[in-house]
């Protein structure tokens, strides 16, 4: 089994100066390649993909044992105008909107590797694509900023693993839809640029209704980017009010109930998009040996943790290195590893 950490770290990216943003702290910036920097997405392996609106091109930031490098790598340049929105499938592949000239690129993933050179995937119906997210049946779902009150969101559906080129318009009549993200619960929200709001679109037993709600209503700051925690908070980025590009743009949480839970980060001029971090994944090995349990990790960074019933409170076991061996009939019957 695989047990994970926690903890998150929330990146985000900002145009102005070109940064990328880890919890309030530059992390990297034009030295970078950074070149006003729009959509985020982290693969399952943790590596950062950051799409250069202006000059064109996908840049990747490799991690290893959970430690991103600030030293991006070119990752793909060509097939790509004016990316904006990135998305990776549950199959691995990554997606790309190019807002010019409304096409969305797809880079395989094969045979574990995700391929540098592109494919146009979609080439109509999609003008001036921003933001990108998939449900958990594959679906793919894309924001079009076309004109302010005339706007759509558009379903690519999935089947077999094949993504439908011909799309549907999911919702329609819409202000200036901007970004995209499903919660656990298969809700998708979405940040109304102008409007000044976050809308939902409510999914009822496995129906995702195709009529927004109003979630929050953000007075006159203009929304962009939107992340969710696993816990369930929205993470919204505000570029400033009224569009006036402000110096103390922040970052707000709502809850699930559209509950304004406060400032998260004041970011500087214009913060775009967000994600979260993937929490580092270490193996925790369980075997059996006569009435006892043996369960053996590797990173030697990360505690054992243990409790009486899986709702129950987790705590250190002092001293427990691995290999550590439990009576099977004990108390301790639930265990997870936490980093130190």
């Amino acid at each position: 089994m695989w047990l994970t950490p926690a903890a998150r770290q929330l990146r985000s990216t900002r145009t102005a100066g070109g940064n990328l943003i880890s919890n309030g702290i530059i992390f990297a910036d034009s030295n970078s390649g950074l070149d006003s920097p729009s959509g985020l997405a982290f693969d399952n392996n943790g590596n950062l993909y950051v799409a250069n609106f202006q000059n064109n091109t996908i840049l990747e930031f490799t991690n290893s044992g959970g430690t991103l490098s600030t030293n991006a790598t070119v990752f793909a340049n060509t097939g790509l105008d004016a990316p904006y929105g990135l998305a990776f499938d549950t199959a691995g592949n990554l997606y790309a909107a190019n807002y010019l000239n409304g096409t969305i690129e797809k880079f395989a993933y094969t045979a574990g590797m995700l391929s540098h050179s592109g494919t146009t995937v979609i080439s109509s119906g999609v003008q001036n694509p921003t933001g990108l997210a998939f449900d958990r049946s594959g679906n793919l779902y894309v924001a079009k900023l076309v004109g302010f009150g005339d706007c759509t969101i558009e379903q690519f559906t999935n089947s077999g693993g094949i993504l439908s080129t011909n799309g549907t318009t999911f919702a329609d009549s819409l202000d200036s839809p901007f970004s995209l993200v499903f919660d656990v619960r298969g809700n998708l929200y979405y940040t109304d640029i102008y409007g000044c709001a976050i809308g939902i679109f409510t999914n009822t037993d496995g129906i995702l209704n195709g009529t927004w709600a109003a979630f929050a209503n953000l007075g006159q700051n203009n929304p962009t980017g939107l992340a969710i925690s696993e816990a369930g908070t929205l993470y919204v980025a505000y570029t400033g009010v009224s569009m006036v590009f402000s110096t103390n743009a922040i970052i707000e949480k709502f809850s699930s109930t559209g509950a304004d839970l406060g400032q998260f980060a004041v970011t500087g001029n214009r913060p775009f998009s967000m994600a979260f971090q993937p929490s580092i994944r270490v193996p925790l090995s369980i075997k059996w040996s006569g009435t006892n349990v043996v369960l053996m990790w590797t990173d030697p960074s990360f505690a054992l943790q243990a409790t009486f019933t899986i709702n129950g409170s987790f705590t250190n076991i002092p001293d427990a290195t691995s290999p550590y061996t439990n009576f099977m009939a004990g108390s301790q019957q639930f265990f997870r590893l936490q980093k130190n």
